[in-house]
């Protein structure tokens, strides 16, 4: 997602003892059409969180794309790719028991040349834009912890993706696109 600048004015004419009220400038959240990115190689990564037969069904198509991948917990010679945002919510506290066990793995993770950390939720494909409930809505903080990682290590491989439902072949062709740090996948439509 990426802020449009509003402009906004105070309506305040200046009188003889006030002063015009300077522009205020805010930001719009919108979603923006991208390209279909190229197909591009995934480093080593291993699939942390969420649903094990669903991890053990995406390793196994990312290994027919030609990745090297293993489901376990992060560590520091892989990359990794959170799942655990594709998890059922089930109230405030579990939400944000994902994004913390998220912290924790993308500090035990590789985030150099040869590193990746990738973050996945069903947010609506829009990133909760439309609006979530108050439980999925904490995992917003994903994106959040996801954005921060790719500032500190330009280097690696850092993306959140977001999808309005979950399909393992679409996860795994994304996974292997480039694209920028933040993709919603919307009614068969990628954008950011």
């Amino acid at each position: 997602t990426s802020p449009s600048p509003v402009l906004s004015t105070a309506s305040s004419a200046p009188g003889p003892e006030s002063h015009a009220q300077p522009a205020i400038h805010r930001f719009e959240v919108a979603l923006h059409p991208i390209d279909a990115g190229a197909a591009v190689g995934l480093p080593l990564v291993t699939l942390v969180g969420g649903d094990a037969a669903f991890a053990a069904t995406l390793a196994e198509a990312l290994r027919a794309r030609g990745v090297d991948v293993v489901v376990g917990a992060a560590t520091a010679d892989r990359g990794t790719v959170f799942l655990g945002g594709l998890a059922p919510v089930t109230s405030v506290a579990t939400a944000r028991e994902t994004v913390r066990s998220a912290f924790a793995a993308a500090q035990h993770s590789r985030l150099d040349k040869d590193g990746a950390w990738i973050t996945v939720t069903t947010l609506g494909g829009d990133f909760g834009l439309t609006g979530t409930d108050r439980a999925s809505s904490v995992l917003a903080g994903l994106a959040g912890l996801t954005k921060t990682i790719a500032r500190e290590h330009p280097e690696a491989r850092v993306r959140t993706i977001d999808l309005d439902s979950v399909d393992v072949e679409v996860l795994a062709a994304e996974l292997t696109r480039s694209g920028p740090v933040e993709v919603s996948l919307l009614q068969g439509k990628r954008n950011t």
